[in-house]
């Protein structure tokens, strides 16, 4: 069927501009400037109709701003205006589009509130509509605009219509050329730079068959390494480069990683002048879409010194794994201990009051003498524990080392036995430490009676002080350690030794490597926490049958050492009259406490919690002398209730009291200058004391 002759030059029109468009699709195909493919698009679209001029903006990287892209047509003012242009819910035809992303028509720009801002620019130079489209990607990413303007108020017709969604369709397959082609650029220029700037050499290979790998690239790392332009073995086959011994591993590897398709890594070792003794070798296969292997990928890290490393980081790592282990086990250690404090108190106490009850030698006296006895036993491991934990009271002192173990020395000879020869060396040239003097004794005898233990058919024993430096070598190593000058205190014997999995556990409170009955497990759980809260760290050495060596290291200090502290108790009077706060949120623990002080003569006002003592602070009109608190309460501790009480009466002495330290009122167990502090399991004795030696002291 012929068409008709009115069908004829609409569709000789279509076939003109279908040529056109394929023209223009060449020519974006070909890979040209943008702006060329672009004013291409443009040419193409006003062919179709005289009077017509089309415009294309480009969106920025910033998704707010239009760019000329092209319009030729366009009158170089309006041009440069529509540059820099903010897209928005009324920013003219185009900036709407790209805003709204979709098609804005516009008949008349004299009327039409798009294009306030800009009709006069518009008007200015002869346009009065404007149809725009947004230009948009592949994932419906908006990229720019499409307009078309004419000098005549009108809308488009549906021919124009197709026009522009030709036109749209041709700058975004043109645009993401471009942008595919930058992004490759950029990519190539990234990895070129990553490569060129890596330590590791890496190879690209061509597959040319069996055994034939020609070198198509080569980084700079290994003209670093070899001092081998890479320039000259680009284009060589790996045949010709490898070293004769290491060939024929390299070529079973290659063929290996070319069959399976999958990576493949070795080691070999090599003299090259710059640097690299042992390398680590990985191939990468590169496939083609048949699956065939066309190239590999190979890269050479240096692991000349992994070895160590690794076998450094095993170290380190069982280092770091202890600390965590006796951190938590402290934290456990810790509230155990102030809990079973709470109720030793009490124990104790109610004991010591029974006491008097009985006369000397009577039945029940014995038993109340046994429960006692037992209690005192269970608060030595407490204190132990409380060690452990880094949580008991320290009352530091600059001390030099040397007197101190001298004057132990008599002392560890009879602790240790006939048996066994104690060495000690002690320099007068030692630095002086800032530590508790009674808390290092206890490390001294702690670690002498288990070198003791470790020598059950006598042996040598040597301590030794000595002053050392730690550097941040030793310091990475071993973790809790710091960098500076310290005193080293070593304690070694000859006996049995430890395994690995012993030394592992050493210092757990209650692991004990002894006979049941013969210990604890808590002395040496006691001596790491005191070295640990005196900011020190300590570090064991030993092998099975090789005996064993401590090595404690405290910071030095540069200060004259204090002179030594009377601690004898003096015979005070330990009774009373005054009024006392008494502030305890365990029942059993402030009963007991009341109980005692009344006894001692003294007025009692008791409260659970902070809240009620502060209501009692207000309500008591007369003097109250001593507020007597627990430091770790829920909502209000201690020092926290003390500062408020002494706001309102400054007149008043505080002692607090706790089964294990509170950094309220502590820094690092250290007890804050000043303050007075009862350490509990508290007893009718020793509280009494303490009461009457706070209300006395001179302030």
């Amino acid at each position: 069927m012929r068409p008709s002759a009115a069908a004829t030059p609409r569709m000789a029109t279509s076939t003109l501009f279908a040529q056109r468009e394929r023209a223009v699709l060449e020519k974006i195909a070909k890979g040209g400037p943008l702006k060329e493919s672009l004013e291409a698009i443009v040419e193409l679209i006003e062919q179709q109709a005289p009077g017509m001029i089309c415009t294309i903006l480009l969106l920025d990287e910033d998704g707010h701003t239009v760019r000329n892209g092209a319009g030729p047509s366009m009158p170089a003012v309006v041009t440069q205006a529509l540059d820099g242009l903010q897209i928005g819910p009324a920013a003219g035809s185009c900036g709407t589009a790209a805003y709204r992303r979709e098609r804005v028509i516009v008949e008349d720009i004299a009327t039409h509130p798009y294009w306030e801002a800009y009709k006069s620019l518009a008007l200015d130079h002869g346009l009065r509509a404007c149809w725009s489209s947004p230009i948009l990607s592949a994932e419906r990413d908006v990229l720019g605009t499409f307009a078309i303007y004419y000098r005549e108020v009108r809308g488009p017709s549906a021919e124009e219509l197709a026009w522009v969604d030709a036109a749209t369709h041709l700058a975004s397959i043109a645009i993401a050329r471009e942008r595919a082609d930058l992004r490759l650029r950029r990519s190539e220029a990234l990895l070129s730079l990553v490569y060129d700037n890596v330590d590791d050499v890496i190879f690209y290979m061509g597959v040319e068959g069996e055994d034939r790998y020609r070198v198509l690239y080569a980084n700079s790392a290994f003209e670093r390494i070899t001092g081998v332009p890479c320039a000259s073995i680009i284009g060589r086959l790996m045949t010709d480069l490898m070293p004769a011994k290491a060939l024929k591993t390299a070529l079973a590897k290659y063929r290996e990683a070319v069959t399976t398709g999958e990576n493949v890594t070795w080691e070999y070792e090599d003299n090259f002048p710059k640097g690299v003794k042992i390398g680590e070798v990985t191939l990468c296969p590169v496939r083609d879409a048949r699956g065939v292997c066309t190239n590999v990928v190979s890269t050479v890290h240096d692991v000349t010194s992994r070895k160590s490393a690794e076998r450094e980081r095993e170290e380190l790592h069982a280092k770091v794994s202890l600390a965590h282990r006796m951190q938590a086990l402290g934290t456990l250690a810790g509230g155990i201990a102030h809990d079973f404090n709470n109720v030793l108190s009490v124990i104790l106490s109610y004991a010591e009051i029974l006491s008097h009850e009985f006369a000397s030698g009577e039945p029940l006296a014995e038993d109340v003498g046994e429960i006692r006895k037992a209690a005192l036993r269970a608060t030595e491991m407490t204190r132990q524990l409380l060690a452990f934990s880094h949580k008991q009271v320290l009352e530091p002192r600059v001390v030099d080392p040397t007197q101190a173990l001298s004057s132990m020395t008599k002392m560890l000879t009879r602790l240790l036995g006939a048996d066994i020869e104690l060495t000690v060396i002690a320099p007068s040239s030692v630095a002086n430490i800032r530590v508790d003097p009674t808390q290092l004794e206890q490390v001294l005898m702690n670690l002498a009676v288990n070198a003791r233990d470790a020598m059950p058919q006598g042996g040598k024993l040597t301590i030794e002080i000595a002053n050392v430096s730690l550097d941040a070598d030793y310091v990475r190593l071993h973790p809790g350690a710091i960098v500076g000058p310290h005193v080293v205190l070593a304690v070694s014997d000859t006996g049995i030794g430890m395994d690995r999995a012993t030394q592992a556990r050493i210092f757990e409170p209650f692991f004990t490597t002894k006979e049941k009955g013969k210990g604890t497990g808590l002395g040496l759980a006691t001596v790491f926490g005191i070295v640990k809260q005196s900011g020190g760290s300590i570090w064991l050495y030993s092998e099975p049958g090789q005996g064993t060596t401590f090595k404690i290291y405290l910071p030095a200090i540069d200060a004259v050492a204090d002179a030594p502290t009377d601690r004898s108790v003096s015979d005070v009077v330990v009774t009373g009259s005054e009024t006392i706060l008494l502030v305890e949120d365990d029942e059993q623990v402030r009963q007991v406490a009341r109980e005692t002080l009344r006894r001692g003569g003294y007025r009692v006002l008791d409260a659970s919690n902070g809240g009620e003592a502060l209501l009692i602070c207000e309500q008591h009109g007369a003097k109250i002398d001593l507020l007597l608190t627990d430091v770790v309460m829920p909502r209000m501790g201690g020092r926290q209730l003390a500062e408020r009480l002494l706001a309102m009466r400054p007149q008043m002495r505080v002692l607090y009291m706790s089964g294990y330290t509170d950094d309220a009122i502590f820094h690092h167990g250290v007890l804050d200058s000043g303050a007075h502090y009862l350490q509990k399991p508290i007893t009718p004795s020793t509280l009494l004391h303490k009461i009457r030696s706070v209300i006395d002291a001179r302030i």
